[in-house]
Formats: C-alpha cells, structure tokens, sequence
C-alpha cells in the first residue's frame, strides 16, 4: 500500500510538472477556450493526441506535439524507476530533468494537426499521431540500436583497457537512447522488454567504471606545469589515477605529454598570448591517440596574465568536451 501510494504521489508530482510547463499558455486561454480543448482527446487504439496554445500556429503546434510527447512519458513513470527514488527533493529535480530531456529527443515524422481554433490572438491546436505507424517506427530504430550495440560488445573481448573505455562511451549512449525507445514503446500501448534494457544499461556502466579504476595516466616529465594543472582536476573528476612514475612496460598506463607553445602580442594597449597547445597519449612506449589547439587570451596586466587568460578558456573548452575527448582519445565529432 505505501509503495502504490509513493508511486500515485510522484505521478501527481509529473503531471504537476507539465501543467506548470504550460501554464503561461493555460492562463492566457482561460477565458476563451474552445470546448473541444477543455476537455481534449486522450490516447485510444488508433491515435496519439497532444494538445497546445500559444500565439502563433507554428509555437502552438510544438506545444502540442510536446503535450503528446509528454502524455508517453506520464504514461510510463511509474515503472521502475520511480519504485527506486527516496529521496524526493532529489527525486522532482531529476525527474524534471530526465522527463524534460526525454521530451526533446522524441520526433513525430507523420503527425496532423487535426483541430485549430483562432480566439482572442491565441491559436489552439489539437495534433495527433497514428499510432500504428508510430510504434514501428519506433521498434525499427530499436532494432538498429541493438546491432550497433552487439557489434561494438563483440570487440571488448579483444580489447585493452583504453580501446575498452572508448567503446563504452560509445556503446552507453546508444543503450541509454535504447532505454528511451523501449519506454516510449511501452508509453503508446505497446510492449518492449525495458527490464533487460535496464540492466543492460547498468552492466555497461559497471564495465566503464571498472574501466575507469584499471586506468592510470603519467605525465611525462616534459609536460608543462600550467597545463598539468590545468588537465589533472578534470582526470580526477572522471575517476582516473595519476600515477607518480613511469610504467613502460604497463598496457594500463598512459603516459600523456602536454605542452604548449606561446606566441606574444602588445596590441592596443593589451597583451595577447596566442597558445598552440599539443598532447601526445603513450601506452608502452606507441602513440596511440593526440590532439591540438590553438588557444587566445589577453591582458591589461602582463603577458603572464594573458598566457593565464588563454589556459583558463582552455579549461572552459575542456569542460565543454569532455577531458578524453580534449587528449584526443575519444573523437565525438
């Protein structure tokens, strides 16, 4: 009874989160809505339905396709996931978040706008979606995903720890994309398994921090202080060791060597310090990945300043691109 009761109040806290999604459209409406939207469509055998007004048809009918997405979502919030969550501060942001997210990924490629009504400068618009087309449209990007997922898994066998780590990334986007389609499926009446996807997702992301723990990076002793300090924090965030001498002999270390090049201007009265910055990843003594880039920053101070100006825009761009993809081991381009 307390778990049924749980879940009826996180549903409640959902819907609560779309009216609030809504509601600047819902209060503009309030006065003149038509019949039809006060007491819209729901879901039946054959369609999908979303409903929207905004002040423009175009705003309105992205609403409402966001409303129907929404409706998929509501629909399936209470599996799992929802069981899990204790916390309920936490739970609500998340959630929000999650759902928010999962909204924007879903794409309606054959929907109609099936009623629109003009009142007042708003547009209120009804959209719906043929649910059988939907569906296998959905089922077939499932297909595809889990043979992109099989091939990939069939080269971590083989693989060291490096190309293990770089194949996970690839692998858990994939399976967490998986994980949206199957909910989806499951949100529009259909059926998918989403308790295997689950725990597929969850043994992916045990390999990848195991991955992660196994791996260890050196910097060698040519690398440039400033850029060390600079790259360090973001490899500690992402759980990787820094190991304090070099294992040549070792498969599980990377040895990374950093450096940086300083061209110096004095222009308009500011220093400017243009960076060519380079990385080399080593493992047993073989290149196996690098990177580079140019980098600006300026000064009224100093030319120092300015070389501090162009590391710190430098962090902002790794922390944008991710610590691996910076080094060059992981391409997301």
């Amino acid at each position: 009874m307390f778990l049924m009761n749980s879940i009826n109040n996180k549903m409640k806290i959902i819907r609560a989160f779309f009216i609030l999604l809504l509601l600047p459209n819902l209060l503009l409406a309030k006065e003149s809505t038509p019949k039809w939207f006060a007491s819209p469509k729901q879901n039946d055998s054959q369609n999908l339905y979303g409903t929207a007004s905004a002040n423009t048809l175009e705003e309105a009918t992205k609403y409402a396709l966001a409303d129907l997405a929404s409706r998929l979502i509501v629909s399936i919030s209470g599996e799992s996931q929802l069981t899990r969550e204790e916390n309920q501060q936490s739970f609500n942001e998340e959630l929000k978040q999650k759902v928010q997210q999962s909204i924007e990924k879903i794409s309606f490629s054959n929907y109609q706008v099936t009623k629109s009504t003009q009142e007042n400068q708003l547009f209120f618009v009804e959209v719906s979606v043929e649910k059988e087309p939907f569906i296998a449209e959905q089922q077939d990007r499932v297909q595809f995903l889990q043979k992109k997922i099989t091939d990939l898994s069939n080269l971590l066998p083989s693989a060291n720890f490096l190309q293990k780590h770089i194949t996970l990334n690839k692998i858990i986007p994939l399976v967490q994309e998986l994980e949206l389609k199957t909910r989806i499926i499951n949100g529009a009446g259909a059926k998918a398994n989403l308790s295997a996807v689950l725990d597929m997702l969850a043994k992916y992301q045990n390999e990848l921090n195991q991955s992660t723990l196994s791996a260890e990076f050196y910097f060698d002793k040519s690398s440039d202080i400033k850029l060390i300090n600079v790259i360090k924090p973001f490899l500690n965030k992402d759980g990787f060791t820094i190991g304090s001498s070099e294992k040549i002999t070792s498969p599980k270390q990377v040895k990374l060597i950093a450096k940086y090049t300083s061209t110096n201007n004095f222009l308009y009265n500011s220093h400017i310090a243009k960076l060519k910055i380079s990385f080399e990843n080593m493992v047993q003594n073989k290149t196996i990945a690098s990177n580079s880039f140019e980098i600006t920053g300026n000064s009224l101070i100093s030319q120092e300043e300015a070389v501090n100006s162009a590391l710190q825009s430098f962090k902002q761009q790794i922390e944008k691109n991710d610590i691996l993809n910076t080094l060059g081991i992981i391409n997301n381009k």
